[in-house]
């Protein structure tokens, strides 16, 4: 277990701050994790109008306390033990997860004020916006490694950005400023801290005037349009990441990674 959350409850915000598991490491998500974080979803899910009929929950804020990284997404040991006959069960597992957070009954938004690269981006993009600070970089960046987004970015991406635009960012792995994923639709809002802040007030000041109920209908049926694609491109995305193991260079590539990171941490310092 690598990842911690602390959650802060403050009228009709809930913000979902993760840890990683010192100052300087970001947060993860493995196998321990994502089940946590299910049963954090599901508890938070019970405070929307759409279990209690109380004027509770109306928006969940998803941040980061790292400076290093949003969500790191897999983490190192997991990559170290990943292979042709496991990767299936890990990308399933992440598949269910943010899914859960995807169909989370009131409206989400990723707060990055650190890089949001590989998992992490798919992390962000399960939330219906994302807004960031004008240091963030944003990439769907798994190409590198010989992966293929393996969380739902493709579909999600997609959704954002358009097929061409997305087969473009993930093709070349780009890292995008903060600047140029608004321009693209990569991200909603781009702004100081304060900015942020005053960006989620506004938006729950405007949901002071909206029904609960409504907007929590009207969600389910956004995320339902796309259901059945959903569904295809997860089953796609496992049967691809199975492939590349089996017949690319997926295990070429992401040896040299880690030979490359261990040779690093065994360099002294200066």
């Amino acid at each position: 277990m690598s990842t911690r959350w602390v959650v802060i409850h403050d009228g009709l915000v809930s913000t979902v701050t993760m840890l990683g598991s010192t100052d300087r490491r970001p947060p993860t998500l493995d196998l321990e994790d994502f089940d946590r974080f299910d049963t954090l979803l599901a508890g938070l899910a019970d405070r929307t109008y759409q279990s209690t009929g109380a004027n509770w929950l109306r928006l969940l804020v998803l941040k980061s306390r790292s400076p290093v990284a949003f969500s790191a997404g897999a983490d190192i040991a997991v990559l170290e033990g990943i292979n042709a006959s496991t990767i299936a069960g890990w990308i399933q597992r992440g598949h269910q997860s943010l899914t859960r957070l995807e169909c989370f009954p009131a409206p989400t938004v990723a707060v990055l004020e650190a890089p949001a690269l590989g998992g992490g981006l798919e992390l962000a993009l399960a939330c219906d916006h994302i807004i960031a600070v004008p240091e963030a970089t944003v990439g769907l960046t798994e190409a590198r490694l010989g992966f293929v987004p393996g969380w739902g970015g493709t579909r999600r991406l997609s959704r954002r950005v358009g097929h061409s635009r997305a087969m473009q960012l993930i093709a070349r792995g780009e890292v995008l400023s903060a600047e140029r994923a608004l321009a693209l639709g990569v991200v909603d809002f781009v702004g100081d801290a304060s900015a942020l802040e005053r960006w989620i007030d506004d938006y729950r000041i405007a949901m002071e005037e909206t029904s609960g109920f409504a907007v929590s209908r009207a969600k389910e049926i956004l995320v339902g349009l796309g259901q059945d694609q959903r569904s295809e491109a997860m089953q796609r995305e496992t049967t691809a990441s199975m492939a590349l193991f089996n017949g690319g260079d997926t295990a070429e590539r992401l040896a040299r990674f880690l030979a490359e990171r261990q040779a690093r941490k065994n360099t002294p310092p200066g």
